[in-house]
């Protein structure tokens, strides 16, 4: 159970907390627009970013999801959330040299949504002032503001796992119905911005539903049921959408196929591109192969897990170096400086600042277990982040969700560095426990 000592700097109240949080989402939207009318405005679209602007530009004028790269066909590489918030910006803007520069404006507006998410989750775990504190970092934290101000998808995967997390939070401390339904809400969100998120069902939302659920399985099963059958909700039209326009079976995306070939190669196993990604290997394994994306992703992906297979001790020390690219301990610079829309300048600084906010977070850690905050939550995103990279590779865009629960244990050592051994319900307006139990966070909700 949460404590009760005094903090040595007191909580704000929650009206100067909502003000406070407000000017730090409003400083953070004017920094990254400054950065894009500086910096970003004056690059050429590449690699997803081309993606995500062709195909926006697509959907807005009535043609669907087809390949963003000259071939009118259906087509599904990414989920859709994405595109479609950039769709209804397209049909709202004007000549096509201002839509570049209104996308990532608006990226850089879901950006700032993401400090006010944070914040809040923030808030629901440890209090008001942490809450601000994690705002405040989520704010001039590279790893955001660098994808903030580009016109892809990782701005909606970090708001969207800030979310689950939230719920995550709300439940473990509640228990309750609408609390489950949320969570799989979010997940179901998070699934459609990318969808490698789908692992944040498994990490999280079901540990967590689990944890909080009733004493009793049969209704702990129910409950369970309850998150997955809103998670499943929140995705079936698209699932649907695909299922209905390609030969092959299609959920959330095809991507997977051109990525495992990409990453499962000589090129990738050895050399300068060790444990990265490479594109001329992606090519040539779509060649010779017939059909639609679809049938053409099952060859991909083929032709990737046959190289694993041949190659198995050499695959597991790539796994490892993939998992290491990813948490910047194997040439941090070089991953870094990929090629993405990034400068190197701004992708420098997200590596340093990557390094001298990892021992805080332990610190944060550290924190939250003498304050029995529970861990299990961030420990799900952090592990479903490595997942993926050691199963494609390390790209500093799959640390995204992660830097999410990194922001979170940061603030926590922050908060416990300026007093604030604990939070009692009325430093948290978002739980919504009653009775004698609602300040703490529940391993077993009642039943």
């Amino acid at each position: 159970m949460l404590g009760r000592r005094q903090s040595r700097s007191p909580q704000p109240s929650w009206r100067g907390f909502v003000a406070m949080l407000l000017l730090i989402a409003i400083a953070g939207f004017a920094g990254r627009v400054a950065y894009v009318m500086t910096t970003t405005r004056h690059e050429h679209a590449l690699y997803d970013n081309a993606y995500y602007v062709t195909v926006a530009d697509s959907v807005a004028a009535g043609d669907g999801f087809i390949d963003a790269f000259g071939v009118h066909r259906q087509a599904a590489p990414h989920p859709p959330l994405t595109v479609l918030l950039l769709a209804a910006v397209a049909k709202l803007t004007g000549p096509e040299s201002m839509r570049a520069t209104g996308f990532r404006i608006t990226m850089s507006a879901f950006g700032a949504l993401t400090i006010v998410a944070v914040g809040l989750l923030a808030c629901e775990v440890a209090g008001r002032r942490a809450g601000l504190l994690a705002a405040g970092f989520t704010a001039v934290t590279p790893a955001f503001w660098m994808n903030d101000a580009l016109v892809m998808s990782e701005t909606l995967a970090a708001l969207t796992t800030a979310l689950v997390l939230l719920f995550a939070y709300r439940l473990l401390r509640s228990g309750r119905a609408r609390d489950f339904l949320g969570l799989g809400v979010a997940c179901g969100l998070a699934m459609l911005a990318r969808s490698e998120l789908a692992l944040l069902v498994l990490f999280v939302a079901v540990p967590v539903t689990l944890l909080a659920g009733s004493r009793t399985p049969r209704r702990r099963v129910v409950q369970l049921g309850g998150t997955l059958a809103a998670a499943a909700l929140v995705i079936s039209p698209w699932v649907g959408y695909n299922l209905s326009r390609f030969n092959q079976p299609v959920l959330l995306s095809t991507g997977d196929g051109a990525v495992l070939a990409g990453a499962n190669c000589k090129t990738t196993y050895h050399g300068y591109w060790l444990a990265m990604w490479s594109f001329s290997c992606s090519v040539a394994a779509g060649k010779g192969a017939t059909g639609d994306v679809s049938e053409q992703s099952n060859h991909a992906r083929k032709v990737g897990l046959h190289y694993i297979r041949t190659h198995e001790g050499r695959a597991v020390t790539v796994a490892a170096l993939r998992m290491a690219r990813l948490w910047g301990v194997y040439r941090p610079f070089q991953t870094a400086h990929l090629a993405e829309g990034r400068p190197r300048w701004a992708a420098d600084w997200g590596v340093w600042w990557f390094w001298a906010s990892l021992p805080v977070a332990l610190a944060g850690a550290v924190a939250a277990r003498r304050r029995k905050i529970p861990l299990t939550p961030l420990i799900g995103t952090l592990f479903s982040v490595t997942v993926v990279a050691a199963i494609f590779w390390g790209s500093l865009r799959f640390r995204v969700p992660a830097e999410v629960a990194i922001a979170l244990l940061v603030a926590l050592a922050a908060d416990a560095l300026a007093g604030g051994g604990s939070a009692s319900t009325a430093d948290t307006p978002l739980a919504v426990g009653v009775g004698a139990g609602a300040d703490s966070y529940a391993t077993v909700a009642p039943e």
